[in-house]
């Protein structure tokens, strides 16, 4: 079995024997090298749709669910499939009465590629899951876009707590026809053999199963896997959703049976305001819902639903659990588990069984925790500069070890949130002085405890200065000042001495000039697309470096672009599309991790030493300056990071002369973008993950620093500090 690398990421049991095809692939098989990232969120036109034009067409026909319901079988229930263009005009979706219809599930589009994130996804699930629907997030992939490791890990960590409310069904995999094949230059199997594409998926299912215990639901047309998977067989212990637009519905090679089957993409659904795609939910599976960890005080009543997509449909479930807490039980014909906990603090490993109509069997497995009385200490008053990495672990006692209960927060400094285990992370960007709530709260009660605190953050300081150079072709030209009869502005000249070119970077992504910074200027302002305004350290002031050598306003998630044309020497803003327009190169400046005061620094060779990595307060010094090259290159002199000849998890990062080879090219990924052409919105700089394009994996911390470096190669994993780094 594949095993979760974090603590605190849900682990079910599974059978090894299921999961070993797409372990091993994961494990051993080489994945296709991803193709540079020369397009731009302004040509991924579909990523606010469901799926694919091509399948969209082919469903269209089917456009009356009522006709459909009809030839179902008995015990069929009915579901949804939305994404952001089911919302027009931003209109919210009306989950109680998609629910009232009759519905009893929704897939929301939660990801595509590495490049978008669908920015209703967690109101729609949460407005879902609470109208009584089950929930499940899905990933449109992209496999020439990056690996399948990393759009697994970013799809995960975009869905979020999987066992959430109970009623969250696991991630799906949407492997369907190119949509952007008239923009890629490749084919509806985006150009891989049907070798390297069965090697690609392996390699995202390998990482769901790793991460959350198991597998992920593949949606698929039959035509569509046949030809670009060269009819592969490898996955037919994952569950199937198949798009079809007849009946009886041919499947592909994998699998005998389907659990979902999308019908037609254009029915009228109560509550949705645009066609809707729907699906059928067939009892040939259980469909159940994790349960996920849960915690409750000592000596309390509960009632615990497990909760069975079958059964809601009104097909016969048994139920057997084994390791509940002393007091409670399971009834076997409606799975509620109910009684009172012991009075002792413990935690108990239950595995809970539901027997299918079919004889089919799942098999869920979670912790229950039984905890003591909840104190939290007031955490005093807090301080911090803008841009300054934050990583506090909040400490709660309830009488148990290890993450046993749920933290959440409001009014922290922005660019900081709080994970479930009470850890706070992120670099704020806005100095300000903050009223902070902590609240600790179980399974049962959101607030048990809760403590208000204030928290001041300072205004950040100069990092590093310099000019902000283009590279195009032979001549090379630096961003400057320009002044304007409405304003400061922005352009480009020839590289030069003069002040207009010196750039002042500041620790939380403001860039300044003259005392004024940089700005992403809004639609509605009559002033040009970049200019220079009163510095306020809003996120229309902030910058980030992505791919290729982008600079991105945290605002828009547009990149500072020289046009193709219009004025000699304009700036302004466009979709991030990794071109020669787009290649910045900063000045040398820090790279930090998300460990409060600590940066990368260089300690040169001396006493017949090599030269080596450490981790060191962070100082102006020259040791520490960094240059993050448009060709994806992190440099110190003529040095780089490297991860070695074949980068893979666990490989150590070290500093070797630079080669243009795949252990040497790193890829900064901020925030995922949640429109065609924003990223972050009013979150402002969130640091960024560092990838390594070839393996899939993040350039991290390592828990034990060797000789040589203190960094290694490491499973994705957003918001956690030693792998989110920010860059001058």
């Amino acid at each position: 079995m594949c095993l979760a690398r974090r603590a605190g990421v849900a682990s079910v049991a599974v059978a090894a024997a299921v999961y070993g095809v797409a372990c091993a692939q994961g494990a051993n098989a080489r994945e296709p090298t991803p193709r540079p990232a020369t397009a731009s969120v302004a040509w991924h036109r579909n990523v606010g749709a469901t799926h694919s034009p091509a399948v969209e067409r082919m469903l269209a026909g089917r456009a009356g669910a009522a006709a459909a319901r009809t030839a179902a079988p008995a015990g069929d229930a009915l579901g949804v499939d939305v994404s952001s263009f089911s919302h027009p005009g931003g209109a919210p979706i009306d989950w109680v009465k998609v629910a009232a219809a009759g519905y009893k599930f929704a897939f929301i589009k939660a990801t595509e590629g590495s490049y978008y994130q669908n920015p209703y996804y967690a109101s729609d699930a949460a407005a879902a899951r609470k109208a009584g629907l089950f929930a499940a997030a899905y990933h449109f992939a992209i496999p020439n876009n990056s690996t399948g490791t990393l759009q697994a890990d970013l799809a995960i960590d975009a869905a979020g707590d999987p066992a959430r409310g109970g009623t969250t069904l696991p991630l799906i995999l949407d492997a369907e026809y190119d949509p952007y094949v008239s923009y890629d230059g490749t084919n509806e199997c985006y150009g891989l053999s049907p070798a390297a594409m069965v090697v690609w998926i392996g390699s995202f299912t390998a990482e769901v199963v790793r991460r959350t215990g198991e597998p992920p639901v593949i949606y698929t047309t039959s035509d569509w896997w046949d030809k670009c998977t060269g009819h592969s067989s490898a996955f037919g212990a994952d569950p199937l959703w198949i798009a079809s637009s007849v009946k009886p519905v041919s499947l592909p090679a994998s699998w005998t049976a389907y659990t979902y089957w999308q019908f037609t993409s254009s029915a009228t659904v109560p509550g949705i305001g645009v066609g809707t795609d729907v699906s059928y939910f067939s009892p040939a599976t259980l469909a159940a819902a994790d349960p996920g960890r849960k915690s409750y005080a000592v000596g309390a009543s509960v009632r615990l639903p497990v909760r069975s997509l079958a059964a809601t449909a009104g097909n016969p479930v048994s139920y057997a659990a084994a390791g509940l807490p002393t007091g409670l039980a399971i009834d076997p014909q409606t799975g509620l588990i109910q009684g009172a906990l012991p009075g002792t603090p413990a935690n108990y490993p239950v595995t809970v069984t539901l027997t299918g109509p079919k004889a089919q069997t799942q098999t869920l497995s979670f912790t229950w925790d039984v905890h003591g009385t909840v104190r939290l200490p007031w955490p005093g008053r807090r301080t911090g500069r803008a841009g300054r990495a934050v990583s506090w672990q909040l400490a709660a006692a309830d009488a148990l070890t290890g993450c046993s209960l749920n933290f959440t927060a409001s009014g922290l400094p922005p660019g900081l949130t709080v994970g479930q285990c009470g850890r706070i992370t992120g670099l704020p960007y806005r100095p300000g002085s903050y009223q902070s709530i902590v609240t600790v709260g179980d399974s049962a009660t959101r607030t048990l405890v809760a403590r208000t605190f204030r928290w001041s953050i300072t205004s950040p300081p100069v990092i590093t200065a310099g000019r902000i150079r283009l590279a195009l072709g032979r001549t090379a030209m630096c961003l400057a000042d320009r002044p304007s009869s409405a304003g400061p502005a922005a352009k480009l000249k020839a590289c030069g001495r003069s002040a207009g070119q010196r750039w002042s970077l500041s620790e939380n992504g403001s860039i300044k000039q003259a005392g004024k910074c940089l700005a992403a200027i809004t639609a509605a302002d009559s002033m040009p697309a970049v200019g220079l305004r009163t510095c306020t350290n809003h996120t229309a002031q902030i910058w980030q470096q992505v791919a290729e050598g982008g600079l991105a306003s945290a605002k828009t998630g547009q990149c500072l672009t020289k046009p193709a044309t219009g004025p000699v020497g304009a700036v302004t803003l466009a979709g991030c599309a990794g071109i020669a327009r787009q290649a910045w190169t900063l000045p040398p400046g820090p790279l930090a991790p998300g460990i409060p005061g600590q940066c990368l620094a260089e300690v040169s060779a001396a006493g017949g030493k090599p030269a080596h990595l450490v981790l060191t307060r962070c100082r102006a010094v020259a040791s520490q300056h960094w240059v993050i090259t448009p060709a994806g290159a992190i440099e110190f002199g003529s040095r780089c990071l490297d991860a070695g000849p074949s980068p893979a998890a666990g490989a150590a990062v070290t500093l070797t002369t630079c080669a243009a080879r795949p252990g040497q090219h790193w890829q900064p990924l901020p925030a995922l973008a949640t429109t065609a052409s924003t990223v972050a919105s009013t979150t402002g700089s969130t640091g960024a993950l560092i990838v390594n394009p070839a393996s899939g994996m993040c350039l991290d911390v390592a828990a034990t620093a060797t000789s040589t470096s203190p960094l290694t190669l490491a499973y994705c994993e957003t918001g956690y500090p030693h792998e989110t780094w920010r860059s001058s």
